[in-house]
């Protein structure tokens, strides 16, 4: 099997003829590619080629986009991946990828193009606008003028909605400020972004889409590592006669005291739970996948399942607790209210940096 370079105007391009005949047609193809900058990488190319096409794998020239890949991708592959995964790195390309790299060619996408995307998703990759900041600032401002801004004015001049700026002046009166937000992505976000990516160009290879896969040659941003804030008893006590009226009371010492996920919360049921026993069996998880909630069976890891014991305080809130008798939580696409964290950044947080 030989091959031939020939110059097309500007640039180079290989051709050689397959070592098999095409069943279709009975004859053998002529294989080619274009578009290198001189003859050297040409050759380099067509050496590269022959040697895939003496093994079977003959990628055939494709204009196929970055882009066009991924839709195709994401509807194969959509019913092997867990529902938040899947849903996960489909918001990924959609709002990271596909606008910056989506328009290049599949075949040409190399090591450097994925590093630059990296680079620029970790300077300036943040979509979603710092409003707490903007909020704070424009609050601030009316407060050093005597006239403090009302949530309507805040809203108005932020481009909030109203609820947003309500939950916001009272955390500025309480003391609690935000912290800037960069304009890059985090580390983890990146290297989430890059498995994404690696999966996705691996099966581009297994479909001789691609002579090779760029991602496997490089590595993602480190991640460093940070420390934890834990609470203490004294603060853990404040956060709960904080929120001791609150109709998810029960719910949030249930997680205090279990460890167990959110969702896991969310998707326990009064079967699960024995009073008598004074035990949950936690299997289930209700999580929210594209602005819906669903069920899916199993815990987020394979250690998930378990059956854990619980105190008597925890006993005895739950058996108070006035939810239906069906779901515990009582929450129908509402799990993403059930968080220690939110109630951290609102009311109870003044309680516990009190």
């Amino acid at each position: 099997m030989k091959g031939s370079v020939y110059q097309r105007g500007k640039t180079w391009t290989y051709r050689f003829r397959g070592p098999q005949k095409d069943p279709a047609t009975g004859e053998y193809p002529t294989i080619s590619k274009g578009g290198f900058d001189t003859e050297k990488e040409a050759w380099k190319a067509c050496r590269e080629a022959m040697r895939q096409a003496d093994t079977g794998r003959v990628v055939k020239p494709s204009a196929r986009t970055v882009s066009q890949f991924l839709d195709e991708w994401f509807s194969a592959v959509e019913a092997t991946f867990d529902g938040t995964t899947w849903q996960n790195w489909k918001d990924y390309a959609r709002v990271y990828v596909i606008p910056r790299i989506g328009e290049e060619k599949l075949q040409r996408l190399d090591e450097p193009q994925l590093l630059k995307l990296y680079a620029a998703l970790r300077t300036d990759g943040r979509i979603k606008l710092d409003h707490n900041s903007e909020m704070f600032a424009y609050w601030t401002a009316s407060v050093a003028r005597g006239c403090a801004a009302t949530p309507r004015q805040i809203s108005e001049a932020c481009g909030t909605t109203i609820h947003a700026a309500r939950k916001a002046v009272r955390r500025y009166q309480s003391g609690i400020t935000p912290i800037p937000q960069p304009t890059g992505l985090a580390p983890k976000t990146v290297r989430n972004i890059h498995a994404m990516i690696h999966r996705a160009l691996s099966d581009a290879v297994a479909w001789k889409y691609m002579a090779y896969n760029p991602a496997s040659n490089i590595k993602p941003p480190k991640k460093p590592r940070a420390l934890r804030t834990v609470w203490n008893p004294d603060q853990i006590r404040m956060f709960l006669r904080s929120i001791r009226h609150d109709r998810f009371s029960a719910l949030f010492l249930l997680e205090l005291t279990t460890g167990v996920r959110r969702g896991q919360i969310c998707g326990l049921r009064w079967s699960e739970v024995d009073l008598v026993a004074g035990e949950i069996t936690v299997h289930n998880n209700r999580v929210v996948i594209d602005g819906h909630a669903k069920d899916k069976a199993g815990g987020k890891t394979r250690n998930a399942d378990k059956t854990i014991s619980l105190d008597r305080a925890t006993l005895s809130a739950l058996g108070f607790t006035p939810f239906g008798r069906h779901r515990l939580s009582g929450l129908v696409g509402r799990c993403d209210e059930l968080s220690l964290e939110g109630y951290r950044t609102d009311h109870a947080q003044t309680a516990v940096s009190a």
